[in-house]
């Protein structure tokens, strides 16, 4: 479930012969639906705008609530890349970071592998399922990995300020779920480090069900001016972002700035 760890729709890269297990198969990444899949797909329109009648607007489609929009500011440093593993490869290597929602652990090797972080703290309310310690032997023995079965939130929290290079938010996705953890882990950051945050949308089209990850990021930057640094494309819409702080602009670039414009 994408709520409870990492996107299971999330597409890795391949890598040569090393490469990341792919969640889908890159085989079927350009394959068209079946006429079972394309029934069901109909079916299923049918049914959801019957459920939501009442809720059309005056063009005849759903009236989703508005999400809070950004100003150009928390735009204009922002690099898109194809894939989130192009934002990985852009972090801070030899670091301390968490992974809050961690799911099957398949994210949290690639991040340790392509990081090679000093740290790597996996959290996660289930870390027995998919049998996480067994991945990590040798990393737990070094104490390289830490593992915590807990809420993510109160875990992170119990950190000290500024101890982490980055945190990659991936647990539960609802909007009160991405606040609580957007709040216990924005001070746990260093003062140039990144928050990431996992499946960057309003909606998941592989549930059925909203998403509150849009609303809560777009909150952060305008209340507590953090900028988007990286904006990674996925499949679905399933978007992955990473946010710093904006830098303060000295009263010499404010001037400059003004003269050009």
């Amino acid at each position: 479930m994408h709520g409870s760890g990492e996107n299971i729709t999330a597409s890795y890269r391949e890598n040569g012969t090393e490469g990341v297990p792919n969640s889908l198969s890159n085989a079927h990444a350009d394959s068209q639906p079946d006429a079972t899949f394309s029934e069901a797909l109909s079916n299923a329109r049918s049914a959801w705008m019957a459920a939501m009648s009442a809720h059309f607007n005056r063009l005849g489609v759903v009236e989703f609530p508005q999400q809070p929009y950004l100003a150009p500011h928390h735009l204009q440093n922002c690099v898109v890349v194809p894939y989130r593993d192009d934002i990985f490869e852009r972090m801070p290597t030899r670091g301390r970071v968490a992974e809050l929602g961690v799911q099957t652990g398949e994210l949290s090797r690639y991040i340790w592998e392509t990081c090679t972080p000093a740290e790597l703290h996996l959290i996660d309310v289930d870390l027995t399922t998919w049998k996480v310690a067994e991945k990590f032997v040798d990393e737990i023995a070094h104490g390289g990995v830490v593992l915590h079965e807990a809420d993510s939130a109160d875990t992170v929290a119990a950190f000290p300020d500024g101890y982490f290079d980055f945190v990659y938010i991936d647990a539960d996705h609802s909007y009160e779920g991405v606040t609580r953890d957007i709040a216990a882990a924005k001070t746990k950051v260093a003062p140039d480090g990144f928050l990431l945050f996992n499946d960057y949308t309003f909606w998941s089209p592989t549930e059925c069900m909203p998403y509150g990850v849009v609303r809560a990021v777009n909150e952060l930057c305008l209340s507590d001016d953090w900028e988007f640094a990286y904006l990674a494309l996925g499949n679905f819409g399933y978007m992955d972002v990473a946010l710093r702080r904006r830098k303060k602009r000295t009263l010499l670039s404010l001037l400059r700035a003004l003269m050009r414009g």
